[in-house]
């Protein structure tokens, strides 16, 4: 569902530059594990692997952290390898990483991650929730002392990066970063996900997303769901440069997006307590390929909320 194909093996299919066009294989994937959901198989370990033959080494206890895509299959392939003793750390009450907390449910619904981990669980994955790893709560010492004896680390990069224009802005103001966007649309239009009951995140007039990766892509659609009347999705580079996949981009334009590229953010403008809009420089690259930005070309959009989308990092260690 949110596989990049065209860009792997949709891409390098041998019908690619054929009139009727390259086979859909992710249609032809997605539709082979729905049936297999449908008939409800338990995952068991491989017929050929003798669990009582195995050495002492696969009952080793191994921790993982992070129950995302990463830990995920990592511990799905472990133990069909026939390690028994596997634990998952998560910090969260919602397990399933950025596949449940930050891609769109009309995107990617919580059932299919949800049937992804149920599969891990048949394999005797243990998953742990509200644990961490910071010098706080877990550490890998304190892993070891334990009785660990292997740790995967699979936390992503959960805190996102903001540029000093951005330092003090909040919700209340009219920003969010895609990582307080996201959770909070996925928390209220994915049933399963979680305990809790919210609803969407109540946006309106004017929303600039800033970024030209699939998650900004993410936002920008998401916004309109939430109430936007028009997004603008501006980015510092040219379409050639845009990092999302073209079924994200596709998607954006579908839904009457719009794209302002060459623009890098300058200052937000404030009045009163309230965003009312954005300062841009126009950018251009120099013959030696690098981007510069122009003080003397300068473009004003106004502004009911902003949604900052560049990227993630780990910055904080308690995080």
């Amino acid at each position: 569902m949110v596989c990049p194909t065209s860009d792997l093996c949709v891409g390098g299919c041998n019908l690619y530059a054929s009139e009727e066009g390259p086979i859909n294989i992710g249609g032809l994937q997605q539709f082979a594990t729905e049936m297999f959901k449908l008939m409800k198989i338990p995952q068991i370990h491989p017929p050929d692997l003798a669990i009582q033959d195995l050495g002492p080494g696969y009952r080793s206890k191994i921790a993982l952290l992070g129950c995302g895509p990463a830990s995920i299959s990592c511990a799905t392939f472990l133990a069909r390898m026939g390690y028994s003793d596997l634990t998952i750390f998560e910090k969260n009450e919602s397990i399933g990483g950025l596949s449940s907390s930050e891609i769109p449910q009309y995107r990617l619904p919580y059932e299919v991650v949800d049937f992804e981990i149920e599969l891990m669980k048949d394999l005797g994955v243990k998953i742990v929730k509200g644990r961490s790893l910071s010098v706080k709560d877990i550490t890998l010492q304190g892993l070891k002392e334990q009785g660990y004896e292997g740790v995967f680390i699979g936390i992503g990069l959960p805190q996102a990066k903001r540029i000093p224009i951005f330092q003090n802005l909040k919700e209340q103001m009219g920003f969010y970063t895609s990582k307080d966007f996201l959770p909070k649309v996925s928390a209220a239009s994915k049933p399963g996900m979680c305990k809790c009951k919210s609803a969407l995140p109540s946006l309106h007039g004017n929303v600039i997303v800033l970024g030209a990766g699939d998650t900004a892509f993410d936002c920008a659609t998401s916004a309109l769901r939430c109430g936007a009347k028009r997004v603008f999705v501006v980015f510092r580079k040219g379409f050639n440069n845009v990092r999302a996949v073209p079924e994200e981009m596709g998607l954006a334009i579908e839904e009457k997006c719009e794209f302002m590229p060459f623009l890098a953010p300058k200052e937000v403008i404030i009045k009163g307590d309230r965003i009312s809009g954005i300062k841009f420089l126009r950018t251009e690259q120099l013959d030696d390929g690098t981007w510069i930005e122009d003080e003397e070309q300068e473009v004003r959009l106004k502004a009911d909320w902003i949604i900052s989308a560049f990227g993630s990092g780990l910055e904080n260690p308690d995080g």
